[in-house]
């Protein structure tokens, strides 16, 4: 359920444009992006009718486990998916712009099982010479360049994988690269990423360097979901093995893309 005034902006400020751009995002169809089923709207609200995942969400997940956070082969096997979807999402154009653990939701509460990307209430059809310009997403999981908006004129689709990013450093340690509150002040626009030791003792070198990759202040030179997938930290033969029997119990089909960017 989404009210109209959050979504409303001056780039969209018509409520039948963000009808038509929910249409289009009812069209996505991909393994890993829960279903839009139905759109109803009244004059205040919009709802927003999707498919059910029984597994809880990825914050969930990182928060229950014993240590409160998951180790390096659970992380690669939800970032895969994510970033495969991401890969999905890109290619239509479409950037999601609100990535974080709970919009990551999980079939069932298998060690290993799919995810699925949901809350697609800030995603945005992007074409190839236009900009996003509205403030929007969670604080802590934002890029520099929308919080920077008004002097960077805009931001396009490798905002999310800043988010992803995120997402990672929160999966390994259990903590935040920076304080949320800190995470839209000037000094946050060029932040410094540490990797305390005390919770960072158990994670590889290849692991940060990922997320590094990933916290890239330029957009320009951020990697792309593909690029993110052909890191040396994901060509791994044991998330290879837990990929294929993911594929496996859910009917066989190539749904996770090894043969496109798995080269292990």
């Amino acid at each position: 359920v989404i009210e109209w005034r959050k979504l409303l902006d001056f780039e969209m400020s018509r409520p039948e444009n963000l009808k038509a751009e929910m249409s289009l995002l009812k069209a996505l169809r991909h393994p890993g992006i829960v279903s839009l089923e139905h759109i109803y709207s009244t004059p205040e609200t919009l709802f927003l009718v999707m498919e059910r995942a029984f597994g809880g969400d990825f914050l969930d997940r990182i928060l229950n486990s014993p240590q409160s956070h998951l180790s390096e082969r659970h992380t690669k096997f939800y970032l895969w998916q994510t970033l495969i979807s991401l890969v999905y999402l890109h290619n239509n154009k479409v950037a999601h712009r609100d990535l974080k653990p709970e919009n990551v939701l999980l079939s069932t509460s298998d060690e290993f099982t799919q995810s699925k990307l949901c809350d697609f209430g800030f995603a945005r059809i992007v074409g190839e010479d236009s900009f996003m310009k509205s403030l929007v997403g969670t604080k802590a999981y934002v890029a520099p360049e929308v919080l920077a908006v008004d002097s960077t004129g805009g931001y396009k689709l490798k905002i999310d994988l800043w988010s992803v990013g995120v997402i990672a450093y929160v999966s390994l340690s259990g903590t935040f690269p920076f304080k949320e509150d800190e995470a839209i002040s000037p000094r946050a626009l060029q932040p410094n990423i540490l990797f305390p030791a005390k919770h960072w003792g158990h994670v590889s070198n290849a692991a940060k360097l990922w997320i590094l990759r990933a916290f890239e202040f330029n957009p320009e030179k951020r990697f792309s979901a593909v690029e993110a997938l052909m890191d040396p930290w994901l060509q791994d033969k044991i998330l290879k093995g837990d990929l294929k029997n993911l594929e496996s119990r859910l009917g066989g089909a190539p749904i996770m893309q090894m043969k496109e960017f798995l080269r292990v």
